[in-house]
């Protein structure tokens, strides 16, 4: 059984940027050093370096509509200023804040879908620019 795209848009237009949201008013974005399971598991967090998830209001500035089955950022998520280096960030992941629950994943990728590892050093600002955290209906 297949959703259309149509309700692909719908789940995610009621997930991320509705009033009110199935995820809540706000959502918590991570980064991982490794890939992530499809049951939201097997993610490794950089650790120090000031490293932290950042946080996000869940509204329509911040998520615009979904288009083709997919939702993407509308304005730019940064992450602190690493401290110290991070490591090399394999994927993202979105967690739902009441539950603590991983309820999107993705690696980092070209734009194009395929796979680009983005090592974080000393002095560099993470961010994922608009457009560029994608979220997609499988």
């Amino acid at each position: 059984m297949s959703a259309t795209v149509l309700m692909d848009n719908i789940i995610l237009d009621a997930c991320l940027g509705a009033t009110p949201s199935l995820l809540g008013s706000s959502v918590q974005i991570g980064l991982s050093l490794t890939a992530i399971n499809k049951d939201g598991s097997g993610y490794t967090e950089p650790s120090g370096g000031s490293y932290s998830k950042v946080t996000v209001t869940n509204n329509g500035t911040n998520f615009g509509a979904a288009v083709s089955s997919e939702k993407t950022n509308a304005t730019e998520i940064a992450f602190p200023q690493a401290t110290a280096d991070w490591g090399t960030i394999v994927s993202w992941f979105m967690l739902e804040v009441a539950t603590g629950l991983i309820r999107f994943h993705g690696i980092l990728d070209d734009g194009a879908g395929n796979a680009q590892a983005r090592p974080v050093y000393n002095n560099d600002t993470f961010k994922f620019y608009a457009g560029e955290l994608r979220i997609k209906m499988s």
